[in-house]
């Protein structure tokens, strides 16, 4: 079956239009009038022509729905943990001109046991999530660090050198 959008006035199959929630007597759907593409269109436009209604709509939706809205919020950062990390990773990257870390999801999914790989202290543990290290010459991923461990590695520029310097120093001084 086929519909013609009543505003570009192209035959359309039915599943390129929206029905309406109301259901006819007979037990069939109302479709709209116009296609699902002419109808986004018009839906866009008058957005762009009304921010300040959108704005104060959206407000007035968040105020009414702010726990459905913070456990969406929870469940989708729970879902998309690694991806976020990548990308903050990424960005931060690019903004001190570094390499980026050429992890992808699932390979940071797999490294991800919980602990940091230094110390071995637990996420659950720290103030924050663990970091997400990578190498900013190479942009290779090394692992998850917590924040101290993280903070300490960035202090001694990554260099083996000041690292094992600072061993014997300890060493030294034992």
């Amino acid at each position: 079956m086929s519909k013609a959008c009543t505003k570009c006035g192209k035959e359309k199959p039915l599943d390129k239009f929206d029905f309406k929630h109301r259901v006819a007597k007979n037990g069939t759907h109302h479709f709209y009038g116009m296609c699902r593409k002419c109808r986004n269109a018009k839906i866009m436009e008058w957005h762009k022509k009304n921010p300040k209604k959108v704005t104060l709509a959206q407000q007035k939706y968040a105020e009414n729905n702010r726990e459905k809205l913070s456990r969406r919020t929870r469940e989708w950062n729970v879902a998309n943990r690694f991806r976020r990390a990548l990308n903050a990773s990424r960005a931060t990257a690019k903004r001190r001109n570094h390499l980026s870390c050429d992890a992808t999801v699932r390979e940071l999914e797999v490294a991800f046991t919980g602990r940091c790989a230094v110390c071995g202290v637990w996420e659950s543990e720290c103030s924050k999530r663990l970091h997400m290290d990578h190498d900013y010459a190479t942009g290779k991923f090394r692992g998850w660090l917590c924040g101290q461990c993280n903070a300490a590695l960035g202090l001694l520029q990554d260099s083996r050198e000041v690292i094992s310097d600072l061993l014997k120093y300890i060493s030294d001084k034992e």
